[in-house]
């Protein structure tokens, strides 16, 4: 169902001819621009009729390199919360000229996964064109959808994510990832890593239920059963991540901050403006897939969530990042660390004259 534009309550900038009146109408009959040349940044509030679910938005843009959509409520109309952070063109594109109008379609998989249960009556559309400050930009269209009782969001559901033709046919790492829209808790594998968060039974046989896990490796079971011996390698808390360079998408103020003062508290250090050039950045913490960040270190750093901070900084222990990694492919892969006891004093080297000796002839 597609959720209509009540009104527009507030635009930082339109072109008289192109107003973000434009975008209330279906079909729009012509796109909204900002006022002038020269300008970066562009936002238009919208307000929606009743307060409703956003579980899908189409989008048609108009010369703007990052599209934004965040959504709030009347009772709180400054909270604004991401759903939707979206490249459409790369710097190089923007500077060139090379500019290509490209509509996007993003489903529930696409949107912020913590958003598509939750009802909003107001939305926010950024619009960012830093590259070429001599093109207006702006979008052609924009629509949003509330398909959570239709058919086409149940045809999305886990149990047909498997080909009925090919019934026993392994789904690619990009399906299993796209499975993830089913809102099953990316951590329950790490709370009971023996079990499928959907119909519990063992990963040792394939569920015929979910499809989703298969049997383990042998290497992964090896690793599984050695976890009591890592757990007793020891490092002191300040610098647990010492070898962590991270920067952060997806989050806002003050959860941010508060992530990033629990991971500096742990030794790892910030990089605000990370590139793949020098491969300083080696993990990203995501709140969700598809943010330019996420486009631009994916294969270049590990990502992950903020679990991984949270758990790391409550517990005092560092874990195998692939646990709370934001891909499937990267959580079903054998995990190549191992879990480090935090100490909140610094590790006491080892005494010569207390360690085991060979034993008498």
């Amino acid at each position: 169902m597609i959720i209509k534009l009540k009104k527009i309550v507030s635009c930082s900038s339109e072109h008289p001819s192109y107003p973000a009146s434009n975008l209330l109408h279906k079909p729009s009959p012509d796109p909204w621009k900002c006022a002038k040349p020269g300008e970066m940044l562009a936002t238009v509030v919208f307000e929606l009729p009743e307060s409703s679910c956003i579980t899908g938005i189409n989008i048609g843009n108009y010369r703007s390199c990052l599209v934004i959509v965040t959504a709030a409520t009347f009772q709180e109309p400054d909270n604004w919360v991401f759903i939707l952070n979206h490249q459409f063109m790369t710097r190089d594109e923007a500077v060139n000229n090379n500019f290509r109008d490209r509509v996007q379609v993003f489903t529930k998989k696409e949107l912020n996964p913590d958003t598509v249960e939750r009802k909003f009556d107001r939305v926010k559309v950024t619009c960012m064109q830093p590259a070429n400050l001599k093109e207006l930009f702006g979008l052609a269209f924009i629509t949003l959808i509330n398909s959570s009782n239709s058919d086409e969001d149940k045809r999305n559901g886990v149990s047909n994510f498997y080909d009925n033709n090919h019934e026993n046919k392994r789904l690619s790492d990009d399906e299993l990832d796209e499975a993830s829209t089913s809102q099953v808790d990316r951590n329950n594998l790490t709370k009971d890593e023996n079990k499928c968060p959907i119909c519990s039974k063992n990963s040792d046989e394939l569920c015929k239920t979910c499809k989703k896990l298969s049997a383990p490796s042998e290497g992964l079971l090896l690793v599984k059963k050695n976890k009591t011996r890592d757990s007793k390698v020891k490092k002191e808390f300040s610098k647990l991540l010492s070898d962590v360079r991270f920067t952060l998408s997806g989050y806002v103020n003050p959860q941010r901050d508060e992530i990033r003062k629990k991971a500096l508290k742990m030794g790892a250090k910030y990089i605000a403006d990370p590139n793949t050039r020098d491969n300083k950045c080696t993990h990203l913490i995501c709140a969700f897939k598809n943010t330019p960040k996420y486009q631009q270190l994916r294969g270049y750093a590990k990502i992950i969530s903020q679990d991984f901070i949270e758990k790391c900084f409550g517990n005092k222990k560092r874990y195998p990042w692939r646990r709370y990694a934001l891909s499937s492919s990267d959580r079903r892969a054998a995990e190549s660390e191992e879990e480090v006891e935090g100490s909140t004093s610094p590790v006491r080297p080892k005494n010569p004259y207390e360690q085991d000796t060979d034993s008498d002839d």
